[in-house]
């Protein structure tokens, strides 16, 4: 606006100083202020579509500023969320590990204790059964005294350096004499049964 008065004011000065006082001069005053006019009217609407485009411009600078910071931020969360995740996974792991290590470091522990525990225990079994046989066969032996002379077989087998079990039939009769008391022979005689050779001298001598 500034402009065009001063545009309007020269031209004004300008006519006055040489005095056209024409027809023409009013003429051509008019086609100048016109021309004004209208190069301000559209420097005005220039101006107001520059403004339109500048407000334009900074209000979708705004808006991709608000959805690059809002993008930013979502990323942000995502990467703590998957740093958080792939650390606990990291820490779940190393937490499965340790526990898989002390359970082998128990289980080494605690298997040389069993094994021991095992050997001690079938020791003490395997010393403990010629025992128990020992105290059944008394029970046995004072529950039927006929059969003590087997007893004191199979006691003998078992203190023996090498023990026999059984190795073959045992008869009756053999069971049922003492291996302290002799047998005796089917072929001597008895004392008190007389005998059929005789005693005395020939007669005929």
């Amino acid at each position: 606006m500034n402009i065009f008065n001063t545009r309007l004011m020269l031209l004004t000065i300008t006519l006055r100083i040489f005095g056209c006082s024409s027809d023409s001069a009013d003429d051509e005053y008019r086609r100048l202020v016109e021309d004004l006019s209208r190069q301000q009217v559209a420097q005005q609407e220039a101006l107001i579509q520059q403004s339109q485009d500048l407000t334009e411009a900074s209000k979708q600078l705004v808006d991709a500023d608000a959805t690059a910071r809002r993008e930013l931020s979502e990323m942000q969360s995502r990467l703590q969320q998957e740093f958080a995740s792939g650390r606990q996974s990291i820490d779940g792991q190393r937490q499965k590990l340790d526990n898989e290590r002390r359970e082998i470091a128990t289980q080494r522990h605690r298997d040389p204790l069993i094994a021991t525990a095992l050997l001690q225990t079938v020791t003490l079994i395997v010393a403990a059964l010629p025992l128990v046989l020992l105290l059944l066969l008394i029970r046995a032996t004072r529950n039927e005294p006929v059969q003590l002379p087997l007893a004191e077989l199979l006691v003998e087998d078992l203190v023996a350096e090498k023990p026999l079990l059984f190795p073959g039939p045992v008869s009756p009769q053999r069971a049922l004499i003492s291996p302290d008391e002799p047998a005796e022979s089917p072929d001597t005689p008895d004392v008190g049964e007389p005998s059929d050779r005789p005693t005395g001298s020939d007669p005929e001598t």
